[in-house]
């Protein structure tokens, strides 16, 4: 019973699903995909705290605050829009498996 937990476990434990081990289109896909939307998610955050940081900063000053507000504002409807294509293309990825019979 362990001989076959230990066993279970030497093979999930190297289990690498990336595309460096494993050169298909699907995991080429996957890596650039989940890369892209993580490097998105970053600097959206980065640019949250920047602008955040500057409202803070701009101590009263109008054109400053504008500036810093609007900063804001873009950095925000970035992340609506990277969390709506994700959704967007796992639905058209979810389509198309299903299309072409991929499990």
């Amino acid at each position: 019973m362990i001989e076959i937990f230990i066993k279970k476990a030497y093979a999930v434990s190297y289990y690498q699903p990336d595309f460096k081990y494993n050169r298909s289109l699907d995991s080429l896909y996957d890596y650039i995909y989940n890369g892209v939307f993580t490097l998105l998610g970053v600097l959206a955050m980065i640019y949250i705290i920047y602008y955040g940081i500057q409202m803070i900063v701009s101590n009263g000053q109008p054109e400053a605050f504008t500036k810093a507000r609007t900063g804001l504002l873009w950095a925000i409807i970035g992340v609506i829009t990277t969390i709506s294509l994700y959704f967007i293309l796992n639905v058209m990825v979810g389509t198309a498996n299903k299309l072409i019979n991929i499990p």
